[in-house]
This record gives C-alpha cells, structure tokens and sequence, in this order.
C-alpha cells in the first residue's frame, strides 16, 4: 500500500511538472516583453507539491474505484490512470472557478456546485473509459512508462531542464534594437519620471499655496525648473507619443482615432508616414540598457509607446506568472509567497519598488541606462490614503462627504450631459483629494531619490521629472478631467531636470519649452557629457524639438512658441449616455467633437479646429482662457490674431515638409554621406538649427522659426 501511494505521487508530481513546464512556455510566448526563462524554475515547486498531493489523494482512493486483480496484473498503470484523472479534472475545476464562472460568485453558490458537479461527473465517466483501456493491449503497452523508475526519471529530466532555463539570460523584448555601438564612458545615466495628470499649478516649486511636494520641491531646487513648459496633448496617450518621440501629435497623429503609435526601427526602413522612432530605440542603439515601469493602461506594448524598452514592468497586465492557471490561482488566493502583495494605491509604489530593484539587482552596472516610469496616483478616481484624506478638505467638509462624492468617468459624462448637477463645493472638495494624491505621491518620490541615493547613482543619472497633463475642475462649462480642450490649465506641465555635473541647481528656465524638446535635450546632455558628436540619421533630424541645453546654459530661449494637438473626439465621446441614446444634432458637445490645434507664444494663444473655425486668445487680457470657448471665423480676428492663424499653418507645413524630406527614398540609405546630404539639404531651404530664439526674425509679428535638432 505504501509503495502504491508513493507511486501516485511520484507520478502526480511528475505529470503536474511537466504540465507546469507547457504551462509557463505559453505565459512566455504570449507575454508581449521580455522573456524569463526563470519563469520554469520559479513556478515548478508549486506543481510538484499541488500534483504530489493529488496522487496521494489517488493513491487512497485506488482501492475503492478498481478491482484487486487488475491492480496487481498492472498496478502502476491504474494508478497513473487515476493520477492523470485526478490531475485534469482539478485543472478544469480550477479554471472553471476562475474563467468560466463569474467572480462574484462563490464556491458554495449553486451554479458553482453544478458545475463543480458535473466536472467531477465527467472526470468519473474519464476513468472508466481510461480503465477498461488498460485492460487491452494498449494498456500493456503503457504499462512500462509509468513504471516508478520511469517517473522519477520524467521528474529528474523536468528539474534539470527548469534548473538550466534559469540560467538563460534574460531576453529583450522583440521590440527592442540591437545596439550599434557600446556607449561611451561618461555617458550619463537617463531617468525619465512622467507624474501622471499633475499639472503644474498643483506644485510648490511653481507657487502652489498647499504643501503638496516637498520633496519636489527640494529636488527642484538642486535642479533646472523650467516655468513655462507644455505639453504637446491633453491627455495620456498623445502626450506620451510626443514626449517619447520628439514629434507633435499632428505628426505621429496618435489619439482616439489612432490608439497606437506605429514603428519598430529606424522610420526610412519601413512607411516613414507611419513609423516613428522612439528615445528608447535611440538610446537602445547607442549601448544603453533600457527599462520601463508603470500601472497605466495607455502604456502597455498595444499602445506602441513602449518600443525600445529592452525590459518593462507593466501592472495594468497580468505577470506570466499570473496567467498560469496554478500559479495565478495562488497568487490571487494566499497572496505572497506565491503572489505580490497589492499596496492600497494606484500601482505607483510597484512603479517605485520595480524599478528601484531593477537599478540595484537587474542591470549590468558597467552601461548606462535609459528607465523610464509613469506614477499614476494622480489620476482620477481621487482616493488617497486614508491618512491623508482629510488633509485639504474644506472646513466642514468631513471625510463620509468626500468618499460619497461622485467620481470618474460616469460620474464625469452624466455631468457633461446634464444628467446630474454640480454638487455642493465640487471642485473644491475634488481639487483637495487630488491635492492629497499628489501628496502622496511626492512622498514615493522622496522614497525614489533616496534610492538612488542609496545606490549611488544619482549624481551620475540626468534625472528628468514632468508630467504628460494637468487636470480641470469646472473652471469652465462644467468640464472635468482633461478632454477637450488645450487650455493651459492642460498643457503646462511641470518640467525639472537634474544633472549636477552639468546642469546649474536653482536655476529656473523663463522662456517656452514643449515637452517635444525633452528627446533632442537628451542627446544633447549625452554629447556634451562625452565630449564625442552623436552620429546623424533621419530620424533625429527629424526631430520637431529642440534641445533646452542653450537655454539652460547660455540664457538662449530654444523657443518662442508651442504647439500642441487633440484629434477628433468621436471616439470618445461615444461613451456618453447623450451621444448613444440620442438624437446626434441635440448633442451639447457636437461644435467641440473636431480636431484642435494650438500654437502659444508667450502672451498670445491660436486655436484652430477641424471645423475651420478658430479661437484667438490675448493671454495677458484673458488669463483664463474664456476665449477659447469661442469659436470664429479666422477672418474676423483681430490683425495679430489672423498673422498667428497663418503662421501656425506655415510651421505645421514646414514640419510635415522636413520630414518628408528627411525620410523620403532619397534619404533612405542610412550612413554618413546621406545624412550629411540631407542635412546639407536642410540647410539650403533654411532649416537651420543655429538662430536663436530671440533673433529679430522670430520677434514682433515676424515669421516664427521651424529648427530642427540639427547640430
């Protein structure tokens, strides 16, 4: 009896091993970032144990559900037979409550236990057909293999090769460039934090009377602050497209219409209208080890964003670990040690602790890097901890009150259509929970720089700190959120940077900057560390920003205006109860559903909309924007209004017109003669990267000047 219950386990571990092993081979294979062959090893002692604990199970039961003299005439078979039985019918079991049945239903529900019933009923109806099988000449013929020394060979040969897969390096995502070249020594390490929906008005450092971010601020103050910097969209997804390739939205046109940036690789090798090159590649290209992290549904491998990143650490999916059945039922059940325990936020502490172990345990520390992580507290629904909720709450506002509040998207729409009211002190009382979000989440920065103080590597790392939006609270037509509108409650953005071996602490940037200047800035920093000129091609020529690096060092404004694009809204406003149910042409929002570009100087503001009408908008009269909601014919604006009007549809032409240059069959070939001769080319049509901002040909009324990053 012993050695028969020994066998069923011994076989239960097994087969539960191997099926272990496929298992992690298709959470591999379908995981869309790099590949850790660890997965085998990490996940196997799970299996062995749960299958070594069915066939015990099936070992006790053997007796009762086959007869003596077939157990003896073929007593490993039936006993695999009831294993393997036992085995499967659990995996279905297991799926069946975690797939196939709702997640509000429990296991003692009635539709559970069917269920549950009838899996158990088929498994019983398996057996049968599997036993009187072992009877004939097929049973004999099996009988062999799943003789004990059989299994422990199956068992030692699953271990092993679990045991050798854990040695296989890591493997980068298929997204990921090859590098061309090792970097240089003194390359400076690169550390791109986006602050989700945090706009800039919100932050001490740029004069907020809350105490919001004292470790930004302090941050801030050992670095560059840029005090009028924008971004290029309102929202996630095209300012992210903007920020990671140096292009406007109205040039890589990523939006609700297009929910995707296209490209892997170089643009001129495949359709340059469709293919975009992203920091990530670029610093991939130049030796440096990429990795990213975030909890944000717009930033996973669909979107596009993510090209380049060698290595990231998306929450807003599930792990490989966690698609597995057994693994992931664990995980999701008893929690650490089989899965990650879950912080009481937004994800931006798994943002903060990932990468932190990534920098200290998961890099080869003799390249630099490229990290890049989004913190998305900020965002709404606005939940902070609960010690900090009541922290800028209006006085007589408790805490009941502000929980019962509603809040996000529905709450938001059925606002908008006017299916709900404004509640008492709305805005005020919103505005302070994002207030306490934002708090919050400074001190996962604090714990950040700390880090990276720790490990020594701060004064080594360009560390850039920004935003992709801000965040509207009813200031006008009851709008909340950040859709619909490029007021600058929007686009400005906060923008710090710090590299203490180059950069001056303290100092504040008083002209324009877009965050399209973040990319070529960069390679700025990288060349000006190294002392070695970048090498040229295509794609950073055509870069649409500018680099920072004379405004910071030289008081030389890279820039006298901004832009920055939506496109059309349809998209999303089909998720407005008014817009599905009802008649289109009573829609409150029809007139604003249409594209809509910006360009900003420094006290003037063009908006055009798809429509053909426009908004003119005098900053120093109007401060908060109410003629945006305006919307005219460009012919009746004022003479400087109309001068703006046409030269923001000369740079936006300039731009598209460069970068067909650049990227066309002409340019194609990528080595130095033809990239000398496209610069060459640029120079002639007066694509020059050496006026500076605030030459008399910019100033005034005057045209404004198309630079490309050309250096």
């Amino acid at each position: 009896m012993k050695k028969q219950i020994f066998h069923c386990a011994l076989t239960g571990a097994s087969f539960a091993g191997l099926a272990g092993l496929v298992d992690a081979a298709c959470a591999l294979h379908s995981g869309p970032y790099e590949t850790d062959f660890g997965l085998f090893l990490s996940t196997l002692p799970s299996h062995l144990v749960v299958g070594a604990g069915i066939g015990l199970i099936a070992g006790l039961l053997l007796p009762l559900l086959s007869r003596r003299k077939d157990r003896e005439a073929q007593p490993w078979l039936h006993a695999a037979i009831l294993v393997l039985i036992g085995l499967t019918t659990a995996a279905i079991l297991l799926k069946a409550q975690t797939e196939w049945l709702p997640q509000a239903l429990s296991p003692t529900s009635m539709p559970s236990i069917m269920l549950s019933g009838q899996i158990l009923l088929g498994g019983l109806l398996a057996y049968g057909v599997l036993y009187f099988l072992a009877l004939s000449k097929y049973g004999w013929r099996l009988a062999t293999f799943f003789a004990p020394l059989s299994q422990a060979v199956l068992l030692a040969a699953i271990t092993l090769f679990a045991g050798l897969s854990s040695l296989v390096p890591l493997q980068p995502a298929a997204f990921t460039p090859q590098a061309q070249s090792s970097a240089n020594s003194k390359s400076p390490n690169v550390l791109l934090v986006v602050l989700d929906t945090v706009a800039s008005s919100h932050l001490g450092c740029y004069g907020y009377y809350r105490p919001t971010s004292p470790a930004l601020d302090s941050f801030a103050s050992e670095s560059v602050l840029f005090e009028k910097a924008f971004s290029a969209a309102p929202w996630t997804l095209p300012s992210h497209a903007s920020l990671f390739t140096g292009l406007h939205a109205t040039t890589h046109h990523t939006g609700w219409e297009h929910p995707r940036l296209e490209g892997i690789g170089f643009p001129w090798q495949q359709d340059p209208a469709t293919n975009f090159h992203t920091l990530a590649e670029e610093l991939s290209l130049r030796g440096y080890q990429t990795h990213g992290a975030s909890d944000k549904s717009w930033l996973t491998a669909d979107s596009g964003l993510l090209q380049g990143f060698s290595q990231y650490t998306d929450f807003s999916i599930n792990s490989p670990q966690q698609n597995m059945l057994l693994p992931g039922y664990l995980g999701r059940t008893f929690g650490p040690p089989f899965g990650a325990s879950l912080p009481d936020d937004k994800g931006g502490a798994r943002v903060v602790d990932a990468t932190l172990n990534w920098l200290d345990t998961g890099r080869d520390s003799t390249r630099p890097f490229f990290a890049f992580m989004n913190l998305n507290e900020a965002h709404d629904p606005y939940i902070p901890p609960a010690h900090l909720r009541s922290r800028f709450l209006p006085e007589g506002v408790t805490i009941e009150a502000s929980i019962d509040l509603p809040q996000g998207p529905i709450s938001r729409k059925n606002l908008l259509c006017g299916l709900r009211h404004e509640e008492k002190q709305e805005p005020e009382i919103l505005r302070a929970l994002y207030d306490a979000e934002i708090l919050y989440q400074d001190g996962l920065l604090d714990i950040l720089f700390q880090g990276l103080r720790e490990l020594e590597i701060m004064e080594n790392t360009l560390v850039i700190v920004t935003a992709d939006h801000g965040e509207e609270f009813g200031e006008q037509n009851q709008r909340y959120g950040h859709q619909g509108t490029l007021a600058d409650r929007l686009l400005h953005v906060p923008l710090i940077m710090r590299y203490p071996t180059m950069l001056p602490a303290g100092k504040r940037v008083h002209s324009l900057a877009s965050l399209v200047d973040v990319f070529p800035t960069v390679l700025d920093v990288i060349q000006k560390a190294t002392g070695t000129a970048l090498p040229l091609h295509p794609a950073t020529l055509a870069l649409e920003g500018y680099s920072q690096l004379p405004a910071i060092l030289e008081a030389k404004p890279a820039r006298n205006m901004v832009l920055a694009h939506y496109g059309h809204l349809a998209a999303y406003y089909q998720g407005f109860p008014s817009f599905a149910q009802g008649d289109l042409l009573d829609f409150p929002y029809l007139d604003w559903m249409h594209s809509a570009t910006t360009m900003r100087t420094a006290d003037e503001k063009i908006v055009g909309y798809g429509d053909g009408l426009a908004s003119f908008i005098p900053l120093s009269h109007d401060p908060n924007e109410d003629a945006g909601e305006i919307k005219v014919a460009p012919s009746d604006f004022p003479l400087r209004g109309h001068e703006l009007e046409l030269q923001m549809h000369r740079i936006l032409n300039e731009y598209s017109r460069r970068r067909n240059l650049l990227l066309s069959h002409h340019a194609s070939r990528s080595n130095a003669k033809a990239n000398a001769q496209s610069k060459q080319a640029l120079e002639q049509l007066g694509y020059t990267g050496d006026a500076p901002a605030d030459s008399s040909e910019e100033s005034g009324s005057s045209k404004l000047q198309v630079r490309p990053f050309v250096r």
